[in-house]
């Protein structure tokens, strides 16, 4: 079944699809399509729509920590795109042989409908030759905007759904970009907004509210919700929802989205629905596990901790703290022994205040340094114990200094932090 826009769809019709192979896995013909898809697209329409594929070993990974069992189950995958995780869900699932399995995935990029449904009619006949039967249900609608009202209610609950409407499992690759306060996806997702918001947290906490209690939340992500201010509010209403039971730390930032050429630290959190009338189980084990990125992912390293060791639920900030081997232990052991903060302290930490593509107007390769410009610093002025700038021309490196209002920061001492290593570079 398609929903939205089904019109735009018919010009899509004639496109030549690859077929898909003999003994072909659902997920890897996903996979191949996905692929062929993207070459057909600029960088600039991927980029618009959070197109990076998931790549089928993660799939798998993912897929494989979905725990829910039964004779009719219902996934939702609120970010399809060339159904890759939808797939590989399916898949696992069809190992537990449960009678059927309603598939409903979400995907707002029109040209990829025609693609998409191609891969999940091809899982439907993988199914049914293997006697489950799939029910797909393709949404061609914004998911924020279509579902987001589950929201309405602080900490996620669902005063006006049914047991019936509730997923058991929700699996998803979301885009993730930062969108302004006053976008409409914003808005409707108020509840879990504070700052700038990115459109990925969003995705999770609509996701989470639409699972049954008990169901499963499997994402992959960046790794930024897990802590800062702007997603506060989000973490408040998060893991009031979803308590975590494993979670995966890709220790490149490279690797997880390679072929993609996305520079992003990724974590991959699985967890399960919190059932608001049961304990919360934070004493439970949480298992953290990680691999340097895609290729060695079928061996992760793992540790176990109770969950209230990574998230206190009871702080204000409810950071989630993600030590994966004892040196990450002693160091948040040595934090936490400190009496006071940076505050406390008279500090402050920032990222710096010029946004380069919202500057664009004030910063140049050219300028007058210390009369019509200040110096503008980049991650490569700064080296171990001290600054060289200016340094070339590849980057602008000056920045106006009339016009900029509080983009130039006083004259005072600072302590210039690098957010990258050389070896991420």
């Amino acid at each position: 079944m398609l929903k939205g826009k089904a019109e735009a769809f018919k010009a899509l019709e004639p496109l030549a699809l690859p077929a898909p192979g003999e003994g072909e896995r659902p997920a890897v013909y996903a996979d191949r399509i996905g692929e062929w898809y993207a070459a057909r697209k600029s960088d600039r329409h991927r980029k618009e729509h959070g197109l990076f594929l998931t790549p089928v070993p993660v799939a798998d990974f993912m897929a494989g920590r979905i725990r829910a069992g039964g004779r009719k189950l219902r996934i939702l995958d609120p970010a399809a795109g060339a159904g890759v995780l939808s797939c590989a869900a399916v898949e696992a699932l069809v190992s537990g042989k449960p009678e059927a399995v309603e598939l409903v995935a979400h995907e707002i990029d029109e040209d990829l409908i025609v693609p998409l449904r191609a891969v999940l009619d091809f899982l439907a006949d993988w199914c049914r030759a293997r006697g489950v039967a799939l029910t797909i249900r393709i949404e061609a609608v914004d998911f924020i905007l279509a579902h987001a009202g589950v929201l309405h209610s602080y900490g996620g609950t669902l005063p006006f759904r049914t047991a019936a409407e509730d997923f058991d499992i929700v699996i998803s690759n979301p885009p993730y970009f930062k969108i302004g306060k006053a976008d409409p996806r914003a808005v409707a997702a108020s509840a879990v907004v504070h700052g700038q918001p990115n459109i990925y947290a969003l995705f999770m906490a609509v996701g989470a509210a639409l699972l049954r209690a008990g169901g499963d939340f499997v994402f992959i992500t960046p790794r930024s919700f897990a802590s800062g201010p702007y997603f506060q509010r989000f973490r408040t209403v998060f893991f009031d929802m979803i308590r975590p039971t494993e979670i995966h730390v890709f220790r490149s930032r490279r690797e997880a989205f390679v072929r993609d050429e996305v520079l992003q630290e990724n974590v991959i959190l699985a967890g399960i629905r919190r059932n608001r009338g049961c304990p919360d189980g934070d004493s439970a084990p949480l298992v953290i596990s990680s691999s340097r990125g895609v290729g060695d992912i079928g061996e992760p390293i793992r540790r176990m901790v109770p969950v209230r060791t990574a998230l206190d639920r009871a702080s204000s900030n409810k950071v989630l703290r993600l030590p994966i081997c004892n040196e990450d232990d002693e160091a948040l052991a040595l934090v936490d022994s400190w009496p006071g903060n940076l505050r406390s302290l008279g500090l402050n930490i920032s990222t710096g205040p010029v946004v380069p593509f919202r500057a664009s107007g004030l910063i140049g390769r050219e300028g007058e340094a210390l009369s019509s410009h200040a110096p503008l610093l980049w991650m490569n002025h700064v080296r171990a114990m001290r600054t060289t700038w200016p340094l070339d021309r590849s980057k602008p490196e000056y920045i106006r200094r009339s016009g900029t209002g509080p983009l130039l920061l006083l004259n005072r001492n600072y302590v210039l932090l690098r957010r990258f290593s050389a070896k991420e570079e």
